[in-house]
Parts: structure tokens; sequence; C-alpha cells
């Protein structure tokens, strides 16, 4: 009886280490901006720009944030489209900016303003994963009539916690501890 107390002792610590506080999980956070200075953007003459990439590999599930600011000024008569170049192809072919980040719709007016795209909602799982995974630059299009002031882009990731993994070894233990006391 006194084998099997220390064993369920045991467990119920390891289910402890398992479930930490919010505060415990390590989370990787990103920041990077493009901020040229102001210049004029039509449909003519759209922007072609990079975003320099953390070297994550995390999948889609893996990130808790993830989203992309475009600062822009005078904006009129079209909206603004954001599009990425397909990582699997030649990026400085127009036609492969294919996948869309967001659109700011057009106003009545000249607009200035800071859109924000959420990518987690914005971006399936599959051009999120071929954007994010294992590429180091992310090439990104604007283009309508405004003046580009500045883009930014944030990223938060949360992997699996070391705890869970430790929680996995101690039960892979528990397994052998009580094959041995058979």
């Amino acid at each position: 009886m006194m084998k099997y107390r220390k064993v369920l002792f045991m467990f119920l610590v390891g289910i402890i280490l398992a479930f930490p506080s919010g505060s415990a999980l390590a989370s990787y956070v990103y920041d990077t901006c493009w901020d040229p200075p102001n210049f004029t953007v039509d449909q003519s003459h759209p922007y072609y720009f990079p975003m320099w990439l953390p070297s994550w590999d995390f999948e889609k599930g893996d990130y808790s944030d993830a989203t992309f600011d475009l600062t822009y000024l005078e904006q009129y008569n079209l909206p603004i489209n954001i599009y990425a170049a397909d990582p699997a192809s030649d990026t400085s072919v127009a036609a492969n900016y294919n996948i869309l980040f967001g659109t700011v719709p057009a106003p009545a007016t000249p607009t200035s303003g800071t859109a924000q795209f959420n990518l987690l909602s914005a971006l399936g799982s599959d051009d999120f994963n071929a954007l994010f995974q294992g590429q180091s630059t992310l090439y990104l299009v604007a283009a309508c009539h405004y003046e580009f002031d500045k883009a930014c882009l944030h990223l938060e990731a949360v992997p699996v916690p070391p705890t869970l993994l430790l929680f996995a070894s101690g039960l892979v233990g528990l397994i052998g501890l009580r094959r041995r006391l058979r």
C-alpha cells in the first residue's frame, strides 16, 4: 500500500507541474517595422517592400497574435490592398503577390490613418504556414492612391510549455516504476 501512495504522490506533483499559471508560459514576441521616407503610391506604381521575419518555425496554431499595421496618408478614391508573395514563387513577378493580407476600404474624401489586419483570422493555415514557416523575409505589395508612411508586423507565439514535456516524461517514469514494482 505504501508504494502506491508514493506513486500517487508523484503523479499529483506531476499534474501540478503540468498546469502552471499563464505567466509562467514562455512566449516569443517579435516586432519589426518598415519605415522609409514617405512617398506616393498609385495603381501604376505599386510599392513592393520586405519585412524581416524571426527564425521561429511554428505553425499557425502556435501563434497567439499576428498582426500587420499599415500607416498611410491621404488615401483617396481606391481601396488599399495588401498582398504577400507566395514564397515558393519568384517575388519579382507581380502576379505572384496573391495572398491577400487585407484591404483598407476606399474613402469618399482623402483620409489618413493606420489599418491593422489580424493575420490569424485573415489567412488560412496553409497560407499562414507558407508565409511564416522557414521564411526569412516576407515580401509585400501595396497599391492605391495614397502616401505610404510605415508598415509594422507583430508576432507572438506560445510553443508547447516545457513543463508539459516534463509531465510527459514523468508519466513515462511512473509507468516504468509501476512495472518495476510488480
